[in-house]
């Protein structure tokens, strides 16, 4: 019986090239732009020229389930630390969502400091535009920049870049529209040099903004709290070696980090 289990549970799997296409087919559906759309937001960023005073923030987050989590929690320790710093007023915008309350909760009960600020949710690319203005608007994922493409009330626009996100999929479609992202025209704020580097076609923010996190390399250094995440740090040769990857991902590191443990 086991062995004939195993045998329906390989052949009835999807394989992950039938995943990706999936995805990728859904993904192609949603996230897309014209010509026209691309120039209007070059045209918004051109129309405010130098220093900037900002005292509002758009911020366009993708659904998630654990203020937590990696990425997630980089980005809103930023928003916080930002609006202890600076007195800012955040918004942040769930893309892709309904109901911005379960947002809302999990934002103020991991970040008490950003009770308060506005959560709302845009269940479509369109409804982007009946935004309220600010300042200036940072995308935090791939998905969210094409989101904040269409969102023009505004007078500047970031990426904040975690990853080389086409890495995590297959040479294909999904990664050829991340790869289309990194030339929007936004300025890029990195966690950690190397990824804003990684991205060429990502002009550095320049010190057009009065603050003291976005600096001329526009990256920040977060510290790995091992203590919390329980992260397991390897010795090789007197240095401390991190392996970090994304789970569930099409991407080839764990494999990687697998072959290299074993190596030494």
């Amino acid at each position: 019986m086991p062995a004939i289990r195993r045998t329906l549970h390989r052949r009835l799997r999807p394989t992950t090239w039938t995943q990706y296409g999936g995805l990728a087919a859904w993904q192609v559906a949603i996230y897309d732009f014209s010509g026209a759309q691309l120039q209007a937001s070059h045209e918004t960023q051109r129309s405010h020229p130098g220093q900037l005073d900002v005292r509002s923030i758009t911020w366009f987050l993708p659904p998630f389930k654990n203020p937590f989590f990696g990425g997630m929690m980089t980005v809103l320790r930023f928003a916080d630390q930002y609006k202890r710093s600076e007195n800012v007023a955040n918004h942040f915008v769930i893309t892709g969502a309904d109901d911005p309350s379960p947002y809302r909760a999990m934002i103020e009960q991991a970040f008490p400091g950003l009770t308060g600020d506005v959560v709302s949710a845009v269940p479509s690319m369109q409804d982007v535009e009946k935004l309220s203005p600010t300042d200036v608007c940072i995308a935090t994922y791939w998905t969210t920049a094409y989101y904040q493409l269409l969102f023009n009330q505004t007078r500047r626009k970031f990426y904040f870049a975690q990853d080389y996100e086409p890495r995590f999929y297959p040479a294909g479609t999904a990664s050829a529209q991340i790869l289309t992202t990194y030339r929007f025209g936004y300025y890029g704020i990195g966690n950690t040099p190397r990824s804003v580097n990684s991205m060429p076609a990502i002009p550095a923010a320049r010190p057009s903004i009065s603050s003291r996190l976005m600096t001329r390399q526009s990256s920040i250094l977060p510290p790995i709290q091992a203590i919390v995440h329980q992260i397991p740090i390897y010795y090789n040769r007197g240095r401390i070696e991190l392996c970090y990857y994304r789970l569930g991902a099409h991407a080839d590191l764990a494999s990687i980090g697998y072959c290299r443990s074993k190596a030494q």
